[in-house]
């Protein structure tokens, strides 16, 4: 039986109540960097026998704890002392597990030993941690409850972001519904099209706020919101007939589908922003210089024709008289008049 095998190692619980708190090991932070993979692996390690040191070495807790390794992650199994207990059963119903859940104390003791043993990781050993943290739970069948609560919260540094704690209590309230509707998305494209910087960041900025400010979006709505933008960004790519030049090499739409956080995702298309407006400003320039010439060459080829005028220039150009004479002043600083 369970309880035999607990017994055999020396494994005993103060109390039922259970709480699991999963540290995810960030690879791409400054401790991993220039690794080959037998040397990530053994970073990876090294990282976790840190954890695990840090985590049982925090003594201002009265909670019992449990560390095991799980491929890049480090779990901790936190049992809470009978003083705890006493705290957190707030009913004359010792099996109520909704009041159980309801604990503040023992439900802030996890979310502090979470903030204390990252902060101390980050600071002495520049390693980066993203943590979640189960609801408080009940029976030795309640560590496997907690354990997947703890997964599915790790699922949210989609939305939460790489070193962020995450609870299971939040995503519980989570929404299947996002904010990007076409013509709003009809709006960022042109903004990026004109080669508006500042409008497409505050647009973009504006998307990101409205749905991830408040309520939390549910793991798959906010997949879903970024494959949307991946697709706009797409779109514009085609409509702007951009070159090879952002399609091969580091190609930005593989990156965009590639990124792990919502806000790894904003990052790369602020910086494809940038990249897209520069090159439309680019191209602008280019066919501003290019008709200038040709207006240039017209009036040369044309200048002893006695009916020349700024009309007659706008009718071979097909543009209007007044826009011609002023892109003709803005471009040469001369006036056709």
């Amino acid at each position: 039986s369970i309880i035999d095998e607990l017994n055999r190692y020396n494994i005993s619980f103060d109390t039922d109540l259970f709480t699991v708190i999963l540290f995810k090991i960030e690879t791409s932070s400054a401790y991993f960097e220039n690794l080959e993979d037998i040397e990530r692996i053994e970073h990876i390690m090294l990282a976790q026998f840190i954890i695990r040191n840090v985590v049982e070495e925090m003594t201002s807790k009265p909670q019992k704890r449990f560390m095991v390794e799980l491929d890049d992650m480090m779990a901790c199994i936190i049992n809470f002392t009978t003083a705890a207990e006493e705290n957190s059963i707030t009913s004359e119903n010792n099996n109520d597990a909704n009041n159980i859940k309801k604990s503040v104390k023992n439900d802030d003791d996890a979310y502090y030993i979470s903030v204390e043993a990252a902060e101390i990781i980050k600071n002495k050993f520049n390693i980066d941690l993203t943590i979640s943290i189960s609801n408080i739970n009940k029976g030795l069948l309640g560590i496997s409850k907690a354990y997947e609560e703890a997964l599915k919260a790790m699922e949210y540094k989609v939305i939460y972001g790489k070193g962020s704690i995450i609870r299971y209590s939040d995503i519980t309230r989570s929404e299947n519904k996002y904010y990007y509707p076409p013509e709003i998305e009809r709006h960022l494209i042109n903004y990026i099209k004109a080669g508006d910087l500042d409008k497409s960041l505050e647009l973009l900025d504006e998307i990101f706020r409205k749905n991830l400010s408040g309520n939390t979006i549910s793991i798959q709505t906010a997949k879903c919101l970024m494959f949307n933008l991946s697709s706009t960004m797409i779109k514009v790519l085609m409509e702007i007939d951009a070159n090879d030049e952002f399609l091969t090499g580091d190609d930005p739409i593989r990156q965009l589908f590639e990124c792990q956080t919502v806000y790894e995702m904003k990052d790369k298309m602020k910086n494809l922003f940038l990249d897209i407006c520069k090159y439309v400003e680019s191209k602008k320039q280019s066919h501003n210089i290019n008709l200038k010439n040709q207006i240039e060459q017209y009036i040369l080829e044309n200048y002893h024709d006695s009916n020349i005028s700024v009309t007659s220039i706008s009718d071979a150009f097909n543009m209007n008289a007044l826009y011609l004479s002023r892109f003709f002043k803005e471009q040469s600083g001369q006036s056709m008049t």
